[in-house]
C-alpha cells in the first residue's frame, strides 16, 4: 500500500518555500487558469415563442462585483509515494463600465481589491502575496458577442510568483479575462437548446507556452425564480487537453494533462445579470522531468463558485 499524505489548509508564513531536495511539488498551470477566473453578466433580449438573443449588454455607469472562490486538491504519485497538496485561492473584483466606443463595444475598468492564494503541502505552506496587483486599474473592451481586446496596463504588472511555484504576469491576466466572457450563439435560443464554443489558445507560462485545446458546451436546462429574480438556468460541460515543455525551480519539465468540467449558470434574465457560477472539475495528467527520468501522475479536483452582484 502506499503511503499516503493528506493536508489541509492553513495560513503560513508567506514566501516559504514549497520544495524539498526528495520531493518534486507541481501544480503549475493549474492554478493560473483558475485564479483569475471571474465571471459576466450577460442581458437575455427576446424570449417568448422565438427564444432569446443572446448579447452583452451594459450601460455607462454601471458596476459590478464578482466574487470567485476555488477549491482545488492535487495529487502526485511520486516514487510510490501519493503527495496530496490543498490550493485555496479567493478573488474580488470591481468591473466598472465607463462607456460605449463608437463600435458599440463596451469600455471597462477593472479593479481586484482582494487577492490571495494558499497551499498546504508535505513539503511546507505557502501564500501568495498578490499586493503589487491589488487595487490597480485596468482597462479592456468588450464586443457584445464577448471578444475582449485593447487591453491597457496589463503589461505593466509586475510578474508574481505565487504559492503554487509558478509566475503570474500581464499577458496570463489578459487571458484570465478573455476566459472570463465565453462566447454567445448567433441565433436565438430557448430551453432545450444547446450551443458550443471551441478554442485553441497558447498559453505563456514561465518563459514557456503551454498548448490549451478546448471545447465546451452551454445548455439552457430550464427556467426558475431565484430569490424573486427570474431565471435561465444553464448546464456547462467542458473539455480542456494541455501540454507543453517548460521549467519551473530549475527543472526542465513536460506536462500533458486532459480537464472534465461541469457546472450550473443562472441568468437573471429580465435584470439582464448573472447570479451565480458553479463548477467542479476532474484533470488527469503526467509530469515528465527530463533530468530526474521520471514521470509524475497527477490527479486533480476544483471546485469553483462564482457570485456577481450590482450596485
Amino acid at each position: 500500500m502506499k503511503n499516503r499524505k493528506s493536508f489541509t489548509f492553513n495560513c503560513f508564513k508567506p514566501n516559504q518555500r514549497i520544495m524539498k531536495k526528495s520531493t518534486i511539488y507541481f501544480s503549475a498551470a493549474f492554478i493560473l487558469l483558475t485564479v483569475f477566473s471571474s465571471g459576466c453578466a450577460i442581458l437575455w433580449k427576446g424570449g417568448g415563442q422565438g427564444g432569446y438573443t443572446l448579447a452583452y449588454q451594459f450601460e455607462k455607469g454601471q458596476k459590478m462585483n464578482i466574487k470567485t472562490v476555488s477549491l482545488s486538491a492535487i495529487e502526485s504519485d511520486q516514487q510510490g509515494q501519493v503527495i496530496s497538496v490543498d490550493v485555496n485561492s479567493e478573488i474580488e473584483t470591481v468591473y466598472r463600465i465607463t462607456g460605449v466606443n463608437p463600435e458599440g463595444n463596451f469600455i471597462f475598468e477593472t479593479e481586484n481589491t482582494k487577492m490571495t492564494q494558499t497551499a498546504k503541502s508535505p513539503m511546507g505552506d505557502n501564500a501568495t502575496d498578490f499586493s503589487p496587483w491589488i487595487g490597480k486599474k485596468l482597462q479592456f473592451t468588450l464586443s457584445p458577442n464577448g471578444k475582449a481586446s485593447d487591453f491597457q496596463g496589463y503589461d505593466d504588472l509586475p510578474v508574481i510568483v505565487t504559492a503554487t511555484g509558478e509566475q503570474a504576469t500581464g499577458t496570463q491576466a489578459k487571458e484570465g479575462v478573455k476566459r472570463i466572457f465565453f462566447s454567445l450563439p448567433d441565433h436565438p435560443v430557448k430551453v432545450g437548446d444547446s450551443w458550443k464554443d471551441s478554442t485553441s489558445t497558447d498559453f505563456p507560462f514561465n518563459g514557456s507556452t503551454l498548448h490549451i485545446k478546448e471545447s465546451t458546451t452551454y445548455k439552457i436546462a430550464d427556467q426558475l425564480t431565484v430569490d424573486g429574480f427570474k431565471c435561465l438556468k444553464l448546464e456547462v460541460a467542458g473539455l480542456q487537453n494541455m501540454s507543453g515543455d517548460f521549467e519551473q525551480n530549475g527543472m526542465a519539465l513536460s506536462l500533458t494533462r486532459e480537464t472534465k468540467t461541469s457546472g450550473t449558470i443562472l441568468f437573471a434574465y429580465e435584470k439582464g445579470m448573472y447570479l451565480s457560477l458553479d463548477t467542479e472539475s476532474t484533470a488527469e495528467g503526467m509530469v515528465d522531468v527530463t533530468a530526474m527520468g521520471i514521470s509524475i501522475p497527477q490527479h486533480i479536483k476544483s471546485k469553483s463558485s462564482v457570485k456577481v452582484s450590482f450596485d
